[in-house]
Protein backbone atom coordinates (compact mmCIF):
# COMPACT_ATOMS: atom_id res chain seq x y z
CA UNK A 1 0.00 0.00 0.00
CA UNK A 2 1.00 3.52 -0.59
CA UNK A 3 -2.18 5.47 0.71
CA UNK A 4 -4.10 5.12 3.83
CA UNK A 5 -7.27 6.75 5.22
CA UNK A 6 -8.06 6.68 8.55
CA UNK A 7 -11.60 8.08 9.89
CA UNK A 8 -13.12 7.64 13.26
CA UNK A 9 -16.39 8.39 14.64
CA UNK A 10 -17.82 8.74 18.08
CA UNK A 11 -21.38 8.88 18.78
CA UNK A 12 -23.50 6.07 20.12
CA UNK A 13 -20.18 4.07 19.82
CA UNK A 14 -16.76 4.01 18.30
CA UNK A 15 -16.30 3.47 14.84
CA UNK A 16 -13.01 3.47 13.30
CA UNK A 17 -12.54 2.84 9.30
CA UNK A 18 -8.99 1.88 7.71
CA UNK A 19 -8.49 1.98 4.24
CA UNK A 20 -5.64 1.58 2.19
CA UNK A 21 -4.29 0.88 -1.73
CA UNK A 22 -2.65 -2.04 -1.45
CA UNK A 23 -3.85 -4.52 -4.30
CA UNK A 24 -4.88 -8.49 -2.72
CA UNK A 25 -1.66 -9.96 -4.59
CA UNK A 26 0.72 -8.43 -2.05
CA UNK A 27 -1.91 -8.52 0.66
CA UNK A 28 -3.26 -12.36 0.51
CA UNK A 29 -2.72 -13.84 -2.67
CA UNK A 30 -4.91 -16.97 -1.80
CA UNK A 31 -8.35 -14.25 -0.49
CA UNK A 32 -11.14 -13.77 -3.21
CA UNK A 33 -11.81 -10.06 -4.67
CA UNK A 34 -13.89 -8.69 -1.69
CA UNK A 35 -13.96 -11.62 0.31
CA UNK A 36 -14.43 -10.08 4.34
CA UNK A 37 -11.96 -11.54 6.57
CA UNK A 38 -10.57 -10.70 9.65
CA UNK A 39 -7.33 -11.42 11.63
CA UNK A 40 -8.56 -14.15 14.76
CA UNK A 41 -6.83 -12.26 17.28
CA UNK A 42 -8.19 -8.89 16.41
CA UNK A 43 -11.79 -9.86 15.91
CA UNK A 44 -11.50 -11.78 19.30
CA UNK A 45 -10.54 -8.66 21.26
CA UNK A 46 -13.01 -6.57 19.94
CA UNK A 47 -15.98 -9.18 20.63
CA UNK A 48 -14.22 -9.42 24.04
CA UNK A 49 -14.97 -5.52 24.32
CA UNK A 50 -18.64 -6.10 22.73
CA UNK A 51 -17.66 -4.71 19.38
CA UNK A 52 -17.41 -6.11 16.23
CA UNK A 53 -14.84 -5.54 12.77
CA UNK A 54 -14.60 -6.88 9.66
CA UNK A 55 -11.69 -6.65 6.79
CA UNK A 56 -12.21 -6.55 3.21
CA UNK A 57 -9.40 -7.62 0.40
CA UNK A 58 -10.24 -6.33 -2.75
CA UNK A 59 -8.50 -5.64 -6.02
CA UNK A 60 -8.60 -1.59 -5.31
CA UNK A 61 -7.13 -2.04 -1.46
CA UNK A 62 -8.48 -3.28 2.10
CA UNK A 63 -11.16 -1.90 4.37
CA UNK A 64 -11.03 -2.69 8.34
CA UNK A 65 -13.52 -1.45 10.22
CA UNK A 66 -13.90 -1.48 13.80
CA UNK A 67 -17.25 -0.89 16.01
CA UNK A 68 -17.46 -0.84 19.81
CA UNK A 69 -19.65 0.29 22.01
CA UNK A 70 -18.83 3.81 24.32
CA UNK A 71 -19.53 3.01 27.98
Amino acid sequence: ATKIDVSVEVDAGLWMEVRDNGSKVEAAPEADVDTPVAPFSLKQRVRDMGGGCNLTIGSHGGTLVVALPVA
